[in-house]
């Protein structure tokens, strides 16, 4: 083997073990967690946004670990907890949930109607929330501000 190929190989393994001790390090922290994003109870993805039930309150939350928040709507039959659409995560600072772009978010205490139905019995577990053993849980397929009233 020549030497400059010799060289081209040592770069290119030098390269590959940089990019396997990048991955190996940011694997146990998620892309989640990277600039003040939290996890939140999310769906595992697909779905098929059928469902037709509307949730409205005002949203209310908390941080529950360095990691993950629990978000609910306080409605006028209590507290309905929830599970996002995938990929919508929480930011801190203030706390808010933001949907899956980063683009729309809706913080602590902001008036939310949310698009979705009651979830299946896999879903009734909320990873980041301690929910009472009564707790209501919400499967949200849509979220947003409440409509305008039309005039």
């Amino acid at each position: 083997m020549s030497r400059a190929r010799r060289r081209r190989w040592v770069r290119i393994t030098v390269l590959v073990g940089c990019l396997a001790l990048v991955a190996a390090l940011a694997a146990p922290i998620g892309v989640g967690h990277l600039r003040g994003t939290l996890t939140i109870a999310a769906a595992s993805g697909g779905g098929s946004g059928s469902r037709t039930a509307l949730l409205a309150g005002t949203l209310g939350g908390e941080r529950t670990s360095e990691t993950t928040a629990c978000f609910w709507v306080e409605t006028e039959v209590g507290r309905v907890y929830v599970r996002w659409p995938h990929g919508w995560t929480a930011k801190v600072d203030p706390l808010k949930v933001v949907d899956a772009w980063g683009l729309n978010g809706v913080r602590i205490g902001d008036p939310i109607e949310l698009g979705g139905g009651s979830p299946s019995d896999d879903d009734l577990t909320l990873p980041g929330c301690d929910l009472p053993a009564d707790a209501l849980v919400f499967l949200a397929g849509t979220a947003g501000p409440p409509a305008a009233p039309s005039a």
